[in-house]
Order: C-alpha cells, then sequence, then structure tokens
C-alpha cells in the first residue's frame, strides 16, 4: 500500500497591515525595541560580589521565590553594578510612583525574553529626578537604569512579568502595604528599606531572587 503524501505545510508570510490593525483592536500592545541579553562582565560580576550578591549553591522553591522570603535575598540600596556614568549610584532619588511606572513598562517590553545563564539584560531610561527643594515640582534631569543579571538558572531565565516586578520593588521595603502608618513609624521599619520618608521617593537598587540572580536598578544624574 502506497504510503500517504504528507499534509501541506504553509509557508511563513508577513502580516498584513490588516491583520495588524485586527491584532491591535483586539488589545494587543505593540513594545518598544529591546536590548539583546549579554555577557556579564568581569567587571560587573566583582560589583555584584561585592554587593553580596553572589550565586547561592542551592535552588529555592516556587513558593519561597513568589513569597520573595527573607532567606532568598540580598539587599543593597544605591549600588552601582552596570558601571554607567554618573554618580555612581548613591544619593540621587526618583518618586516611587515614577520608578514604579518605569518598572512596569520594563518588565512589560522583556517578557519572555530568553536570558542565557552569565547574561545579563537592561535598558536605560530619561527620568525626572526628585525634586528635594520641592517634591511638587520636577526635578533635573536624570536616567534611570533597570537590569536582570542570570547568575544562576541554568541554562537560562525566561522574564516573567510578576516576578520581575516584585523582584524591582523588594528594594523599596514594605511600606507601601501599610500607607496609613505615620512616618515616624515607617522609619523604624527594616533596614533594606531604599525608601525615603520624606519624598516618598527610591535610590535604586538591587534584590537577589534564589535561583535566578540579581533584578535592579540605578538612578543618575543626567
Amino acid at each position: 500500500m502506497a504510503a500517504a503524501n504528507p499534509l501541506p505545510k504553509n509557508a511563513e508570510k508577513e502580516i498584513t497591515p490588516a491583520e495588524w490593525a485586527a491584532l491591535r483592536s483586539a488589545g494587543l500592545v505593540e513594545r518598544s525595541p529591546k536590548n539583546a541579553p549579554k555577557p556579564i562582565t568581569p567587571a560587573e560580576t566583582q560589583a555584584l560580589k561585592d554587593a553580596g550578591l553572589g550565586r547561592r549553591n542551592y535552588e529555592a522553591s516556587i513558593e519561597a521565590r513568589e513569597a520573595l522570603e527573607a532567606r532568598d535575598k540580598t539587599v543593597t540600596c544605591g549600588h552601582l553594578v552596570t558601571g554607567i556614568g554618573g554618580n555612581e549610584g548613591h544619593g540621587v532619588w526618583i518618586p516611587v510612583q515614577d520608578f514604579a511606572d518605569q518598572a512596569d513598562e520594563f518588565c512589560n517590553a522583556y517578557v519572555g525574553t530568553d536570558v542565557p545563564i552569565g547574561h545579563e539584560v537592561s535598558d536605560e531610561y530619561s527620568i525626572s529626578l526628585t525634586n528635594q527643594n520641592d517634591n511638587t515640582k520636577a526635578g533635573n534631569p536624570g536616567n534611570l537604569v533597570l537590569a536582570i543579571y542570570n547568575q544562576a538558572r541554568s541554562p537560562s531565565y525566561v522574564v516573567n512579568h510578576d516576578e520581575c516586578l516584585r523582584a524591582m520593588q523588594a528594594p523599596l521595603g514594605d511600606h507601601k502595604e501599610e500607607p496609613e502608618k505615620p512616618r515616624d513609624e515607617l522609619r523604624k521599619r527594616r533596614t533594606d528599606n531604599c525608601w525615603g520618608p520624606k519624598n516618598d521617593d527610591y535610590m535604586g537598587g538591587y534584590y537577589y531572587l534564589n535561583g535566578i540572580g540579581s533584578f535592579g536598578s540605578e538612578v543618575y544624574k543626567a
């Protein structure tokens, strides 16, 4: 008996303008061009190590990663890793809401990005720094760097929005969970809090998510 012919395969073809329009009307959001993952440099590796953000020798459970348990984290505030110029990431602040919006945009833009072990993916955004004299007005121009360093997940880490955003915001501490708390009480909260109570702002910081690597941000003067 003769073997049946295989079913014909559809050839790849470009999406038409009409198809793009239909996708957009259905809620598709086009993302900005992304930076490709690149190897973590020796200088970055040393900076991460100096900050206490080195690779751990065990894997965290899914539950531990999702809960961001204290034993699975190392937090450092205002630490320079990327080596980009500026004031080395210390003493420059961004309003919390501006940071949260930018972190959400970054995590959305890089969803599904495959970051091989030993590589990082990062992006830089123009921002307005906190105006320390009048926080109701925009401050001087600045830059915000957001980065994910895959130090532990083999063969690669695929960026997940919620995991990315939780880790990016972790160095802020937990003040946002209880906004009704008076500022004096908030100042007494845990020492890994990189949040500025006076102006509700943030100096940037890194968080080590066990089994994956370091997620973080750096704030610079422009």
